[in-house]
């Protein structure tokens, strides 16, 4: 009888130390994996170089624009707003503490993102789909031409997070970064607006944590923040927003052409991106009853589609983007796979995984010069290779 006392203490012992050995392994991995992360998140530059050229030229006057005051919607109307300059990051006319100010932010919201998802991550599959979305991102939106992007998913973070955990300092960060995204580039602000009312009308309809009160009272603040953005900024808030949609949607039509030669090129791209996008609805009608009767569910749901629609509007508004839904979509999904606790993250991991698998099979497309070759003539080929070489990067 003792012996047999023994034996099972003895193999007890043994199991905690498989255990605690089995901890320790995916402890130190996650720990790489963070750290890693932030090297790849880490803001790579504080300027742009000046260069000239037609891109430039506009880089430039946005700069410009806010050194003499122009009031956006009134003096000028553009498809950027008068925080435009932060993604032109060039270093005349404003002081190189404001980009490091906003470099700092965004960093520490980065480190935030991970920090949390990281502790959530419970398998070496899970964490490891992490640091492929890392990797995504991490070469393309430390581009300054991406920053709204960017700024568009960590919103989706921060509103996801408010409806999982119901914690107020997220969702105040939410609003600062929704103002910031909104007088930043006007086509992503709208629908930056768009998923923060989806919010508060769906908090105002199924209140829980908080009372309708205390949600009218955050609309607000939302739009006290928004009305301080405004006089601060020197906006005419309706010249802005009728003058940018309408220049926004004439610049699509312009930048938006049918290239015969391409005839597969973009078809490519378009069954891949829709194979996502009706894999992410599919989840509504395979179990739209669970989706319906879980509130908090069906809100982060809305949330992220409406951000995966907006890539996806982006994506195709003009020629050369697809990069776009690639790099920014399959976190967004990871984001709610993240705070999804019902039997639909099964569904999402598997979306997530076709999403990642879509996104390196893009840029290995894109980096194959034989691929150019095979669809345009000699003359288009060097401008298409540059084309390449920036999608990639």
């Amino acid at each position: 009888m003792k012996i047999n006392q023994y034996s099972q203490k003895f193999l007890d012992k043994n199991q905690l130390t498989k255990l605690n050995i089995n901890r320790f392994f995916f402890f130190s991995f996650s720990l790489v994996i963070f750290f890693v992360s932030l090297i790849l998140l880490f803001p790579s530059t504080l300027f742009s170089k000046i260069r000239t050229g037609l891109d430039p030229s506009w880089l430039i006057g946005l700069h410009l624009a806010k050194h003499y005051n122009f009031i956006f919607g009134e003096d000028i109307i553009f498809t950027y707003g008068p925080l435009g300059y932060f993604i032109a990051k060039l270093p005349i006319y404003v002081s190189k503490y404001q980009f490091f100010l906003l470099d700092t932010f965004l960093f520490a919201n980065t480190v935030f993102v991970l920090h949390f998802s990281i502790k959530r991550l419970k398998s070496y599959l899970s964490i490891t789909l992490l640091f492929f979305c890392v990797f995504l991102l991490g070469s393309l939106w430390i581009n300054p031409s991406h920053l709204e992007k960017y700024v568009f998913l960590l919103q989706v973070f921060m509103l996801l997070h408010f409806v999982s955990t119901g914690n107020f300092a997220t969702l105040f960060l939410a609003m600062i970064i929704t103002v910031f995204g909104f007088y930043l580039k006007l086509n992503t602000g709208i629908f930056m607006m768009v998923s923060m009312g989806a919010l508060f009308f769906f908090r105002l309809i199924f209140p829980q944590k908080y009372s309708r009160k205390s949600i009218i009272s955050f609309i607000l603040l939302f739009l006290l923040l928004l009305i301080i953005a405004t006089l601060i900024l020197n906006v005419d808030f309706l010249g802005y927003l009728i003058g940018g949609f309408h220049i926004s949607n004439s610049y699509i039509d312009a930048m938006f052409f049918e290239n015969s030669e391409l005839p597969h090129h973009g078809r490519e791209h378009f069954f891949m991106v829709l194979t996502v996008i009706l894999s992410y609805f599919a989840i509504f009608i395979i179990d739209y009853k669970e989706v319906i009767r879980e509130k908090n569910l069906l809100i982060m749901y809305l949330i992220t589609g409406i951000f995966i629609i907006a890539m996806y509007k982006i994506t195709f508004s003009r020629f050369g983007q697809y990069h776009v839904f690639y790099v920014f979509v399959p976190p967004s999904i990871g984001f709610l796979y993240l705070f999804t606790k019902s039997k639909l993250k099964d569904h999402l991991s598997k979306i997530l995984i076709i999403a990642i698998m879509f996104s390196f099979a893009s840029r290995n497309e894109f980096n194959k010069p034989e691929f150019f070759k095979s669809k345009l003539p000699r003359s288009k080929l060097r401008g298409f290779q540059e084309l390449s070489s920036h999608s990639s990067s």
